[in-house]
């Protein structure tokens, strides 16, 4: 641990495997074990300061992976699950160093803590915990309709038809465009809180 420790508050850690440890948690081992183990990560993760840039190059790798996304990919698309984990990480490494209660894994308790701390506006906190619970349930009900389907939203009507089915909407039309403003209202506010956050 202490190596690990060094690795990051040395600066040879990457802004990238901080931005991972923000969703690090322990799993498995004795009380004191575990409480070593958060600690360190603490540590690795929370302990360099904010840098404006850090925001730039979040958002940089954030279109890195929408290069690799398919249409229809709610997780790495445009307005994704994506960009609600990145927001979050980017708020814990912006604030986690000075408040340590927004170090939270789970990404819906993070938006919560991040909301406590005042460092998200209400309505931005209302907006992507709604949001980011409509793309895991999509998500949900596309893994239960085929293991192969992952985050990828299906061309065959028969199959939207389906999706919409198991989501209690009765039209796929509606339920494809309720989601696509979904995602481009997350896109925008993901844009904004970055603007604000970075040097623009």
């Amino acid at each position: 641990l202490a190596e690990f420790v060094r690795y990051f508050v040395e600066g040879d850690g990457q802004l990238w495997e901080r931005q991972a440890l923000c969703k690090a948690r322990v799993v498995y081992g004795s009380p004191r074990a575990a409480r070593a183990a958060t600690a360190a990560v603490g540590k690795a993760a929370f302990a360099r300061r904010w840098r404006r840039r850090d925001a730039d190059e979040i958002r940089q790798m954030r279109r890195r992976l929408e290069e690799t996304a398919e249409q229809g990919d709610v997780k790495r698309g445009r307005g994704g699950m994506v960009d609600v984990e990145f927001l979050v990480q980017m708020g814990q490494l912006r604030y986690a160093r000075n408040n340590p209660a927004v170090r939270q894994s789970n990404t819906l308790e993070a938006f919560d803590a991040l909301h406590a701390a005042e460092c998200l506006a209400e309505d931005d906190h209302r907006f992507f915990r709604d949001a980011y619970r409509l793309l895991r349930r999509i998500e949900g009900r596309l893994r239960l309709m085929s293991p192969t389907a992952r985050d990828q939203l299906p061309d065959d009507p028969t199959e939207l038809a389906k999706l919409a089915h198991l989501l209690d909407d009765s039209e796929a039309d509606r339920l494809l465009a309720d989601l696509e403003r979904t995602m481009e209202e997350v896109r925008r506010r993901f844009d904004r809180v970055f603007d604000e956050a970075g040097t623009g």
